[in-house]
C-alpha cells in the first residue's frame, strides 16, 4: 500500500479545499475575491494568495511523509525485535545484548530519526492548518510566521 493511501482521508478534504481556493482566485482583483473587503495592496494580496494555495499541498506532503516515518519505525522495531528473539534463543551465557553489531547500533539511530521525523512532519502539519485558518478568516496575523502559537480565538 502507498503511504499516500494511508493518508487519504485527510488528503481527500485537502484537495477540495485546493480546488476551492482556485475557483475563488481573481485575476482582476489580485488574489481571492473574498479579500476585496481588507486592506490589501494588490502586492500582498497576491503573495498572501500564492502563500495559501501551497499550504494544502505542504499538508499534504507532511501527512504522507508522517505515514512513511510511521511505517519505517515499525518495519525497524520488528526486525530490532526479532535480532533480540535471535539472540535469546541462541544465548550461550553471554548477555543478549553482547551479540550486538554495527547494523544493530544503525537501527537504533534509523528508529530514532523516523521517530523525530514523524513528530517534525505532525508539527509542520498543525502549523500549517493554523495558517489555514489565519489565511482563510483574514486574521492580522502575519501569515508567513505563523504557526498554531499564533492562532488564539476568543470565545466571542
Amino acid at each position: 500500500m502507498r503511504y499516500a493511501d494511508e493518508a487519504r482521508a485527510a488528503i481527500v478534504p485537502l484537495l477540495a479545499l485546493q480546488e476551492q481556493f482556485q475557483n475563488d482566485l481573481s485575476m482582476e482583483q489580485g488574489g481571492f475575491a473574498w479579500w476585496q473587503g481588507h486592506q490589501l495592496t494588490a502586492g500582498r494580496r497576491v503573495l498572501i494568495s500564492d502563500y495559501l494555495m501551497s499550504l494544502p499541498f505542504s499538508v499534504e506532503t507532511n501527512l504522507v511523509e508522517a505515514v512513511m516515518h510511521a511505517r519505517s519505525t515499525k518495519q525497524l522495531r520488528y526486525a530490532d525485535g526479532m535480532q533480540w528473539q535471535h539472540r535469546i534463543r541462541r544465548q550461550t551465557g553471554h548477555p543478549p545484548w553482547a551479540g550486538r553489531t554495527e547494523r544493530d547500533d544503525d537501527r537504533d539511530v534509523e528508529i530514532g530519526a523516523h521517530i523525530a521525523g514523524f513528530f517534525r512532519c505532525v508539527g509542520s502539519v498543525v502549523d500549517n492548518l493554523a495558517c489555514l485558518v489565519i489565511g482563510v478568516a483574514g486574521l492580522r496575523t502575519p501569515i508567513t510566521r505563523a504557526d498554531v502559537g499564533k492562532l488564539r480565538l476568543e470565545s466571542r
